[in-house]
């Protein structure tokens, strides 16, 4: 197992006794060790940064509150240098846990306003190419005498679950383009329900009535509830993987700007495999298969789902992900064009959570002082300097 990945399963307390003793292994070399606290002191500086953290007043509340459980708990013995090493690993993690939960909120900033990118509706494409704005309450989308689907009031939401039996003769696709900084949820004839992410896109059948498979194709990222139906197989499409599966829970990504497409399966199963190559692989729940056109090839590795299907709730979750790979999902999420001239930040790494209230103006600022980097902001353009 990687360094970066056992320092992640650290840092999220998810780690196992055999992960730890491994870790402490690999930190006998001093380039690992120097990483490693170089790892910690960064990821969490922006944490503390996050809410301008008097470290000195943390430190005594949290040390207060250890020596008040010393009086309830016994340490066992330390017989040997690695159970110390082990123990010593963890108590900075528990240390790090103590300073995020007793800091406080004190000098907010009022960074400068950044105002979005033309704000886009989302939109349907109908099979005979007109385009519909969903940006009414209660719209619907209508052809003729038939009724496909309808908004909610909220314009949050669009449903086509009514219709199965209603169209007739041979049935349309059609497209819906979700804009960045914005995020939409499709409720399909066949009850799947689909959360959109922003800039993402699908084409879909009106209906499945008399289709042998359920089939749809994405481009970005979208999260599945699909509805079970062992008869008819559910194939999601983009232009580098195929996922089939029966009825599950998975999240979807596949973005045309990158490289990589992934799969993260939360519940039921997946079968996954790559445009150009037949064979299918089987994913279980709690496990990710990536595929990257560069290699050709599609991995497997268990991660905490959690961290792919958070942004359904709000949350930007980045776990392992370059400054680079940040800038792009914060250009997705926030609708703005971000410009980075500071190449020597381009492929620092970062482990840090923004709660879906967090402004794009404080996050830059978080950024600003872990980093130290300089930024400015003309209106919907931010350069990194």
């Amino acid at each position: 197992m990687q360094l970066d990945t056992l320092i992640i399963r650290f840092l999220e307390n998810k780690i196992t006794s055999h992960e730890l003793s491994t870790l402490y292994n690999l930190l006998q070399y001093k380039e690992n060790e120097e990483y490693f606290k170089r790892y910690i002191q960064l990821n969490h500086k922006v944490y503390l940064t996050l809410h301008d953290t008097n470290l000195e007043e943390a430190y005594l509340r949290v040390n207060k509150k250890m020596q008040k459980s010393e009086k309830r708990f016994r340490i066992p013995a330390l017989k040997n240098k690695r159970i110390i090493a082990i123990y010593t690993i963890a108590a900075i993690f528990v240390l790090l846990i103590g300073i995020s939960k007793f800091i406080e909120l004190k000098n907010p900033v009022n960074p400068p306003t950044i105002l979005s990118l033309t704000d886009l509706p989302v939109t349907i494409v109908l099979g005979n190419g007109k385009s519909v704005a969903l940006n009414n309450k209660d719209t619907l989308i209508q052809v003729g005498s038939n009724i496909l689907a309808n908004q909610n009031g909220r314009n949050t939401q669009l449903s086509y679950l009514h219709n199965s039996n209603e169209i007739k003769g041979d049935i349309p696709f059609n497209i819906i383009k979700v804009p960045f900084g914005k995020k939409y949820t499709l409720i399909l004839a066949d009850s799947t329900v689909v959360y959109l992410n922003s800039g993402a896109s699908m084409r879909f059948p009106v209906s499945f009535a008399n289709a042998k498979n359920r089939v749809v194709s994405v481009s970005g990222e979208a999260y599945f509830e699909v509805a079970k139906d062992k008869n008819h197989p559910f194939i999601v499409n983009s232009k580098t993987i195929e996922v089939k599966v029966l009825g599950t829970s998975f999240n979807f990504s596949s973005y045309a700007d990158s490289n990589i497409s992934e799969v993260v399966l939360v519940e039921g199963s997946v079968n996954m495999k790559a445009k150009e190559n037949a064979k299918f692989k089987i994913l279980k729940p709690g496990f990710k298969g990536s595929y990257n056109t560069s290699e050709g090839n599609i991995d497997i590795e268990e991660v905490n789902t959690e961290l792919y299907t958070s942004w359904v709730y709000g949350k930007l979750v980045f776990r392992d992900k370059t400054i680079s790979q940040i800038l792009q999902s914060l250009e997705r999420n926030f609708n703005v064009r971000i410009i980075n001239e500071n190449k020597s930040l381009k492929e620092e790494k970062l482990n840090t959570t923004f709660n879906k209230d967090e402004s794009l103006e404080r996050i830059l600022f978080y950024l600003k002082k872990a980093y130290k980097i300089e930024y400015v902001i003309n209106e919907n353009e931010i350069l990194i300097k």
